[in-house]
């Protein structure tokens, strides 16, 4: 009798081992590569290099940015920067930028030059070999990245300052206050910048002078970034509200409201723009009059638009759909897409978590 349990509890022991036995993980592509080529012919694309940071495995990618003809990414903790050619995908330079122990902000390009801030410090990099060119001490404590307006950057600061540092004097050229923080960077438009503070308010400044153009409010924090066509800023507010306002006054245009606090930059392409709402989708907005045209479910990421065929990234597939409708025309699978990098050409760069690369150009046949 004892013998006979015993039996039956390895028995079952094996049969619990069995069916909880895992299947092994198949590669989202056949070929290793972010996405097949017939996958990518589906797009309307053909595949043209393919790359790698050499991100460690210890480190995580930080910023992956176009600037002109090169590819910047960043990498923390050891704030090691990557530039890669967009031509052919050679790593042009590697260089551990500032201490290890400053957070680096987005990089961004003046002229020959890789521009890359710390909360203190502005670092100059040439964009050749990645050799430093200029360190500048920043007049204050910095909590974003800049927008490049001439020869001046534009910062924001927790202390609510919107400042100018001027490059080649290597000192502040104006500086406003802002009623409460600025923790988003300000964005560069026609004549100067639009700045947000975590407050609800906005504001125009003059690129040159800091002058003030013209200033509103919301009724909540400002916690994304605005975005601009050429004739109308778009900010997001946590007060549920999307706010479009003329960008040659600052008076409103149109409003959008959602059910919840919007915390993410809309993407502007086209006439469209297109707005993450946290927890209820991604939802197409007319740019012209505030109308939703459509909504698709989930956390898609817009791409690019092609005549009328929108393309997005799940992260593990690329979906087309119709513009105008929303409809899904086709849906290829990917490889994990932490990014998709739009170039003025049309071609695009897929971005892997890990710092693999991969160009696709659009096919003209």
């Amino acid at each position: 009798m004892r013998q006979l349990a015993w039996f039956l509890i390895l028995t079952a022991s094996l049969l619990i081992t069995v069916g909880c036995k895992s299947e092994p993980v198949k590669p989202a592509t056949a070929s290793g590569m972010l996405i097949d080529p017939p996958e990518a012919r589906k797009l309307g694309y053909n595949l043209s290099w393919s790359a790698d940071l050499g991100v460690e495995v210890n480190s995580d990618l930080q910023d992956v940015v176009l600037l002109d003809d090169i590819l910047v990414g960043t990498e923390s903790p050891a704030n090691l920067v990557t530039a890669v050619s967009v031509r052919d995908g050679t790593v042009l330079w590697r260089e551990v930028v500032g201490d290890r122990k400053a957070r680096l902000f987005t990089p961004t390009r003046w002229k020959d030059r890789v521009l890359i801030n710390t909360e203190n410090l502005l670092l100059m990099h040439s964009v050749a070999n990645g050799r430093i060119v200029a360190l500048n001490k920043l007049d204050f404590v910095t909590s974003n990245a800049p927008s490049v307006y001439n020869d001046v950057v534009i910062f924001g600061a927790a202390s609510g300052r919107v400042y100018a540092h001027d490059i080649v004097a290597g000192s502040a050229k104006w500086a406003y206050l802002m009623p409460g923080g600025v923790f988003t960077r300000p964005l560069g438009v026609k004549g100067g910048v639009v700045a947000v503070d975590n407050t609800g308010h906005y504001a125009m400044l003059g690129g040159q002078s800091g002058g003030l153009l013209w200033k509103g409010r919301t009724f909540a924090r400002i916690t994304a970034e605005p975005v601009a066509s050429t004739t109308t800023v778009f900010i997001p507010s946590e007060d549920n509200t999307l706010y479009a306002v003329f960008l040659e006054n600052g008076r409103d245009r149109w409003s959008y409201r959602s059910t919840g606090p919007l915390t993410r930059s809309p993407v502007l392409l086209g006439n469209s723009l297109y707005l993450p709402l946290p927890g209820q989708g991604l939802a197409a907005i007319d740019a012209a009059n505030g109308n939703e045209l459509w909504r698709l479910p989930g956390d898609p990421k817009p791409i690019i638009l092609l005549d009328t065929r929108l393309l997005l990234t799940t992260g593990r597939s690329i979906l087309v759909v119709d513009n105008s409708t929303g409809k899904t025309i086709v849906e290829v699978p990917t490889d994990q897409i932490r990014s998709v990098l739009r170039m003025p050409d049309k071609s695009l760069i897929l971005v892997s978590p890990k710092g693999r690369l991969q160009r696709m150009d659009l096919r003209t046949n």
